[in-house]
C-alpha cells in the first residue's frame, strides 16, 4: 500500500530506494528533486511530492488527487521492481531503508527516477528523502509537482522558491581580462563571388578610394564612388569605409561631431528578404595601440550594428599609416572572403595580422603598482555621486582615507540619492564633497576644478565615471541623440585632461563597458562611446608612466548602474550574460588602484553567453577527453560546463563495480572525469604532478544500465591571493536526475606544484603474511570485480594499517589521471582494515599524484593512522617507491553503513588459526550432539604456502602440529612452534 516506506517497510537500501524514486521522478519529468532526500518515506508521500513537482501534474488526470494516484502509481511500480515486493503489499507507511531493505544509494536512485518522470529533478534532493515513509514521498513529490506547474503555491516546508528578478544564483564568477595582440590568419572559404555586386567606396583619400576601386572591378563587382561629404548612402547594401587619417589625437566636441555623422554614412541598408549585406572600414592606426586614434575609432560601434544586423558582414581592418594604397586595398577585398561575419583585424608594416583577443588575467600574478594615495589626497570623481560610482568612491575613501569630490549634473536636494551618499560617508568617517558640473562644457570643468582646488585642495586623481546610456537600435538615433549620448563619457574625461594637464596625478581612472570592445545590440553610441574613452586612457597612461592609470571596461552590474536601473539584467541573462554584484565590481576596481597587470585596458566582467565578437583562444582538448562530450558553456581559463551520457557501452567498468544492485559510478572514475574538465578549462594536454583537494562524494552516481545517466560536469578556475601556488581549479559532477543543481561529486585540482618527489617519512612494517586478495578478499569483502581486481599481495594487516601491494598498468593515452583502476586498489584497503564494517568513501581531505605514478609495475602502498567513530573510519594511504612518496591520500574518509559481526576481523584474516579453529570446534560439536557421540578433540593449524614446500618441508611444518595432536589425547600443554 501506499502507506509503506521503502527502507522501513520494503527492505530497500538507500541508494535502491533513491534510485527508485528517481525513476519515477523521471516518467514525470521532475528534474528539481533529490531522489535521496525521500528513500524512507512512504509510497504515498513519493508519489505526493514528484506530483507536485511535476510540471505536468494534471495533463494525463482531471483532478490533483487523480494526478497524486499516478505518483503513487509510478513509485509503487518503481519500488517493486528494486525491491521485488508486490505492487499489491506495499503501503504508505512503509519507508524504504527501515522497512523494504533498501541501501540508501539504491533507495535515493528510486527517488530521481520517480522525481524525473515528474519532471521535478532539481527541485528536491534525494538524499534527503531516503527514509521518510512512501506516503511522504508522494506528498513530496505530489506537492513539488504542483508548485513547478503553478497551480499551488510553494509550502512553508517546501524548497525555496526561485527569486524573481537577480537572485544570488545570478551572480556567476567575475573575472579580469586584457585585450592581447595575437598574430592570426584570415577564416578563408574559397573566393567569395562579387560579380554584379555593386559596392559603395566611401572616403577622402582619393588615391586608396581609387586603387580598392580597382580592385573591386577586378573581382566582378559594380563601383560608386562617393566622400564623406556626399549626403547619404541609404540605397548601399555594400560598403567600403575609408575613414580619414588623424595625426592629432585630442578629442573636441567638433571633432566629435564629425566622427558621429561619418558612423551615419557608412552603415549600409537593409536588403528585402535578409539577403546578405556587407560593411567594411579601413582606418589607420598606432600599432602600439589596440586602437585607432580616437576620432574615427569604429570597431564596438560596427560590432553593436553586427548585434543588431545579422545578416550584415562587417570587416574593420586597421593599418599602419606607411602601409601601400595598392597592399591596403588588396588585403581589405581578400578580407571580404573571410566566413567570419565580424572580422577586426590590424596589419602592422611587416604586413603581419593581428587581432585583439581577450586573456584572463590572473590576479595572484599582478605586479605591484600602488597609487599612493593618502589622507593628504584629493580624487575627483566623475558619474553622479550615484550608483556604481558612489560605491566605488566610497570603497576608494575607506582604502586610501583620501578625500573625494563627487561631480554630477544634477542639483543636489534633501533626502535624494546624492545626499544618501554623502551620509554614507560621513557615517564612514570620511570626507566627501558634491559638486554640480556639466562635464562636456569644456569652460565649466576648468571652473569647477579651480573651485575644488582652492576649496578642498589640489587634486592628485581623477575617476571619470560620467556617461549615458539609452539603448535602442542604430536607425532610431538621430545624430543630435548620438553626440548627447558620447558626449559625458567623451568630451567629460577630454575636459578634465585638458584641466588637469599640469598636475601630477597618482591615479587616473575611467570607467568604462566591455561594450567598448564587443558592442551590444541597442548599444551602438554608448560602444563607440565607450571605445573612445578606452583609447584615451591608454593614450594618457603612455604619455603619464608615474601615474597609476587604467580603464576599467566592466559588464552590466546586477544590483546597480544603468543595467539595473534600465531593466537590462534579467534581458542580458536570457541572453547567457550574468550581471557583476556590487561587492565583486568594487573589490575588482580596488585590486586594480594598487596592482594589475601592465597593461592599462582592462576589461572586468561575468559570463557572458554566446557574443560572437568576445573570443578568447580556445585551447586543444586534454590528450583523454572522454567526459568532454557537449560542451554547453566555456571561458578558456575561467569555466567549462560539459555534458555526457554514462552507459555500459561507453563505460563498460561500471559492470565491474555493482554494490548491492546498483551499477555506481567509481569514485576514481569520477576523479578521472573532473580531472579532464580541469585540464581542458587550463589548456593542459596531459598532466604532470596533480593535487586534489577536499574530494566531496556527497552523492553516489548510479548508472542506469539500461538508459544511462546523463551527468554534467563544471569546472571552474578559483581566483587566489598573490601569494598562491599553482592553479587551482573546483570541479563538481551533478546529474539530470538532480537537475544538475546539486553536486554529487566534487573537488578541487591543483597544477603547478613542485615535481619532485617527497620522502616517506614513515617507517614500513615488516612483511609477514602472504594473502592473496584475489582468492582470500575480493566477493565476499571487496565487491569490485573484474580489472578492479588490483591488490596483489597483502604482507602486514591489523586493524590500525595494512601494507599491501597493488599493480599500476598506467597508459596516458587511456587516462589523464593515471590508472583509475590501482588508485581504486588504494580505497580498497580501508575497507581490509575493518572487515565487520560496511562501508563506503565519502570524502578525501587530499590526493597527492607525482608523475612517478605513470610507470606500469607493482607498486607498495602502506595504510596507517586509521582513526574509527561509530559511524565513519578514516586512515592515510602512501604509495612508496625507493623511499619516496608516488602518491599519498591524506584523511581518506568512509562512512559505516552497516556492521557484521560474523565476520572476521582484520587480525583474523591475518592470522586466522584461533577464529578458524573455533568455527571447527563448534561444528564439530554441533554435529556430534546430533549424533549423539563425543566430540573428537582436533588441533587446527594456519600453515600459509604449504602446498608449494617440498616433502621434507611439509614434514617439518606437519610435525608440530601432529605432536600437538598426540599431546592432547595425553592432557599435556599443547605448544605449536
Amino acid at each position: 500500500t501506499t502507506d509503506l516506506r521503502l527502507l522501513d517497510d520494503l527492505n530497500l537500501d538507500s541508494i535502491s530506494a533513491a534510485e527508485a524514486i528517481s525513476k519515477v521522478a523521471h516518467q514525470f519529468e521532475v528534474v528539481d528533486l533529490d531522489p535521496a532526500e525521500l528513500a524512507n518515506a512512504t509510497i504515498g508521500e513519493a508519489a505526493s511530492l514528484i506530483l507536485a513537482a511535476s510540471p505536468h501534474p494534471g495533463s494525463d488526470v482531471p483532478a490533483a488527487s487523480s494526478a497524486q494516484s499516478d505518483v503513487s502509481r509510478i513509485l509503487l511500480e518503481v519500488i517493486a521492481g528494486d525491491t521485488g515486493f508486490p505492487v499489491e503489499s506495499l503501503d504508505v507507511d512503509l519507508h524504504l531503508l527501515d522497512d523494504l531493505n533498501m541501501d540508501s544509494i539504491k533507495a535515493a536512485d528510486a527517488i530521481a527516477t520517480v522525481a524525473t518522470r515528474l519532471g521535478v529533478q532539481g527541485d528536491l534532493d534525494p538524499a534527503e528523502l531516503v527514509n521518510v515513509s512512501l506516503g511522504e514521498l508522494i506528498e513530496v513529490l505530489d506537492r513539488s509537482a504542483k508548485e513547478k506547474s503553478g497551480q499551488q503555491q510553494p509550502a512553508a516546508r517546501a524548497l525555496p522558491a526561485k527569486a524573481k528578478g537577480i537572485s544570488a544564483d545570478s551572480f556567476t564568477w567575475v573575472r579580469d581580462y586584457t585585450l592581447e595582440k595575437v598574430r592570426s590568419e584570415t577564416a578563408l572559404h574559397g573566393v567569395r563571388d562579387l560579380t554584379d555586386t555593386t559596392f559603395v567606396v566611401i572616403g577622402d583619400d582619393a588615391g586608396l578610394v581609387g586603387r580598392l576601386e580597382s580592385e573591386l572591378r577586378g573581382r566582378g563587382a559594380q563601383v560608386d564612388i562617393r566622400t564623406f561629404s556626399d549626403s547619404t548612402t541609404a540605397n548601399a547594401h555594400h560598403v567600403v569605409a575609408v575613414m580619414p587619417r588623424v595625426t592629432d589625437d585630442s578629442v573636441t566636441e567638433s571633432g566629435l561631431r564629425r566622427g558621429i555623422e561619418h558612423m551615419y554614412k557608412i552603415v549600409p541598408a537593409q536588403q528585402s528578404g535578409g539577403a546578405r549585406t556587407t560593411l567594411a572600414v579601413v582606418q589607420f592606426t598606432d600599432v602600439e595601440l589596440s586602437n585607432p586614434a580616437p576620432v574615427p575609432s569604429v570597431a564596438a560601434f560596427t560590432a553593436s550594428v553586427h548585434h543588431e544586423r545579422p545578416e550584415l558582414d562587417v570587416r574593420v581592418i586597421g593599418f599602419d599609416g606607411s602601409t601601400a594604397d595598392a597592399e591596403v586595398a588588396a588585403t581589405v577585398v581578400s578580407e571580404l572572403d573571410s566566413v567570419a561575419p565580424y572580422v577586426f583585424a590590424t596589419y602592422d608594416a611587416e604586413m603581419g595580422r593581428t587581432a585583439l583577443q581577450p586573456r584572463v588575467l590572473a590576479s595572484n600574478d599582478y605586479t605591484v603598482r600602488e597609487s599612493g594615495l593618502g589622507s593628504s589626497d584629493v580624487v575627483v570623481v566623475t558619474g553622479g555621486a550615484k550608483g556604481i560610482m558612489a560605491q566605488c568612491a566610497l570603497a576608494l575613501g575607506r582604502k586610501t582615507g583620501a578625500e573625494l569630490v563627487l561631480i554630477g549634473s544634477s542639483q543636489r536636494q534633501a533626502g535624494d540619492e546624492i545626499a544618501s551618499t554623502l551620509a554614507d560617508f560621513t557615517s564612514a568617517g570620511l570626507s566627501a564633497h558634491y559638486y554640480r558640473c556639466n562635464v562636456t562644457d569644456a569652460a565649466a570643468v576648468t571652473g569647477v576644478v579651480a573651485q575644488i582646488e582652492v576649496e578642498v585642495g589640489p587634486i592628485t586623481g581623477f575617476v571619470h565615471g560620467a556617461g549615458a546610456n539609452v539603448p535602442r537600435r542604430f536607425e532610431r538615433v538621430d545624430s543630435a541623440a548620438a553626440f548627447k549620448e558620447v558626449a559625458p563619457k567623451v568630451l567629460g574625461a577630454a575636459n578634465f585632461v585638458e584641466a588637469l594637464a599640469d598636475r601630477d596625478l597618482k591615479l587616473f581612472v575611467g570607467f568604462s563597458s566591455i561594450i567598448g570592445f564587443t558592442g551590444m545590440p541597442g548599444n551602438s553610441w554608448y560602444a563607440y562611446g565607450n571605445e573612445l574613452l578606452d583609447e584615451m586612457v591608454v593614450r594618457y597612461a603612455a604619455g603619464h608612466p608615474k601615474t597609476r592609470t587604467f580603464s576599467l571596461a566592466y559588464s552590466v552590474w546586477g544590483e546597480t548602474g544603468m543595467g539595473a536601473r534600465m531593466g537590462s539584467v534579467n534581458h542580458l541573462a536570457k541572453m547567457g550574460v550574468m550581471p557583476i554584484s556590487t561587492a565583486a565590481g568594487v573589490d575588482h576596481f580596488l585590486r586594480l588602484v594598487d596592482s594589475g597587470p601592465e597593461a592599462s585596458r582592462i576589461v572586468v566582467t561575468s559570463r557572458l553567453g554566446g557574443l560572437d565578437t568576445w573570443a578568447p583562444a580556445a585551447p586543444a582538448l586534454p590528450a583523454v577527453s572522454r567526459y568532454i562530450d557537449q560542451v554547453v558553456t566555456f571561458e578558456p581559463q575561467v569555466e567549462l560546463v560539459t555534458r555526457t551520457t554514462l552507459s555500459t557501452s561507453a563505460d563498460p567498468f561500471v559492470l565491474d563495480h555493482v554494490w548491492k544492485g546498483s551499477a555506481l559510478l567509481p569514485t576514481v572514475f569520477g576523479l578521472e572525469a573532473m580531472s579532464q574538465a580541469a585540464a581542458y578549462v587550463t589548456g593542459r594536454v596531459t598532466l604532470g604532478r596533480v593535487r586534489i583537494d577536499d574530494i566531496k562524494l556527497d552523492r553516489p552516481i548510479v548508472v542506469d544500465t539500461v538508459e544511462g545517466t546523463r551527468v554534467e560536469i563544471k569546472a571552474s578556475v578559483v581566483e587566489q591571493d598573490r601569494d598562491a601556488a599553482g592553479t587551482r581549479v573546483h570541479v563538481t559532477i551533478g546529474t539530470e536526475r538532480t537537475g544538475y543543481g546539486r553536486p554529487h561529486f566534487s573537488a578541487d585540482f591543483i597544477f603547478g606544484l613542485d615535481e619532485s618527489l617527497p620522502e616517506f617519512e614513515k617507517e614500513l612494517p615488516r612483511p609477514v603474511l602472504d594473502i592473496d586478495p584475489l582468492d582470500d578478499l575480493y566477493s565476499w569483502l571487496l565487491f569490485q570485480e573484474g580489472d578492479f581486481r588490483r591488490l596483489e599481495e597483502i604482507s602486514s594487516l591489523d586493524s590500525e594499517h595494512i601494507l599491501f601491494s597493488a599493480i599500476s598498468r598506467a597508459d596516458r593515452k587511456q587516462h589523464l589521471l593515471g590508472d583509475p583502476y590501482f588508485l581504486d586498489s588504494l580505497l580498497q584497503s580501508g575497507q581490509i582494515m575493518v572487515p565487520r564494517e560496511i562501508c563506503l568513501p565519502v570524502n578525501i581531505a587530499r590526493i597527492d599524484m607525482y608523475d612517478g605514478r605513470f610507470e606500469a609495475r607493482s607498486f607498495t602502498a602502506y595504510a596507517y593512522d586509521k582513526v574509527q567513530t561509530e559511524t565513519h573510519m578514516q586512515a592515510d594511504v602512501a604509495v612508496v617507491k625507493d623511499g619516496r612518496v608516488v602518491m599519498q591520500l591524506e584523511g581518506y574518509r568512509s562512512q559505516i553503513l552497516s556492521h557484521d559481526e560474523s565476520r572476521p576481523t582484520a587480525e583474523e584474516i591475518a592470522d586466522p588459526t584461533a577464529r578458524d579453529a573455533q568455527i571447527i570446534l563448534d561444528k564439530l560439536a554441533q554435529h556430534s550432539r546430533a549424533l549423539g557421540v563425543k566430540s573428537p578433540r582436533v588441533v587446527v593449524a594456519h600453515t600459509p604456502g604449504i602446498h608449494e614446500l617440498t616433502k621434507s618441508e611439509r614434514h617439518e611444518q606437519e610435525k608440530p602440529i601432529a605432536e600437538a595432536a598426540v599431546n592432547i589425547h595425553l592432557d599435556e600443554d599443547v605448544v605449536i612452534k
